[in-house]
């Protein structure tokens, strides 16, 4: 029976969550990298949005010697078979992955309530970028329209063909907005 035990986790524009499984012959450090952006709000939660695991790094240990990879590959795939170590790889991947979903303190932006989610709208859409194109001023934020459609806030998010607010550029483009205000 395999054992995993918290090691750490941190965050910038990617979350990294490194876990320790233990395993009768070996031990694994597995760091796992999920694309991460924080949802900026005043609500009482650490709330992400996952873009999913990225990459993952698993490091091997006898005893409390750190293996090289490669020959710990080679003695796997000789004691348990050819392709064994690539199953190996994988199960520790999905066990670490599935630990962090369980035991994650960060809150995926979907399981925000109606309620947290209109709260965190209406914080947001004070501080995100915005720009007038005729009476109308909208912000191209991805976190906004997220938030509008979790608030079930449909009214507000529109296919326009303007600039974008999140980059210098001033080219109309045919994009998702939020629509702040129709004066």
């Amino acid at each position: 029976m395999t054992k995993i035990k918290d090691y750490n986790i941190s965050t910038t524009n990617e979350i990294q969550a490194r876990y320790t499984i233990k395993d009768s012959f070996f031990d694994a450090e597995v760091t796992l990298y999920f694309s991460a952006e924080r949802v900026p709000q005043s609500i009482d939660q650490d709330v992400y949005i996952h873009e999913g695991l990225i990459d993952y790094v698993i490091e091997f240990y006898i005893g409390s010697e750190r293996c090289q990879q490669a020959g710990f590959k080679e003695l796997y795939a000789k004691m348990f078979g050819a392709n064994s170590y690539t199953s190996l790889t994988d199960e520790l991947r999905d066990k670490a992955e599935e630990h962090y979903w369980k035991h994650t303190p960060f809150t995926p932006i979907e399981e925000l309530t109606k309620a947290e989610a209109e709260e965190a709208f209406e914080q947001l859409v004070k501080k995100v970028n915005k720009k007038t194109v005729g009476s109308v001023t909208y912000s191209s934020n991805h976190i906004l329209r997220k938030l509008a459609n979790i608030a079930e806030k449909k009214d507000v998010v529109h296919a326009m063909v303007v600039p974008h607010t999140e980059i210098k550029d001033t080219t109309y483009r045919d994009h998702n907005v939020v629509v702040i205000d129709w004066q």
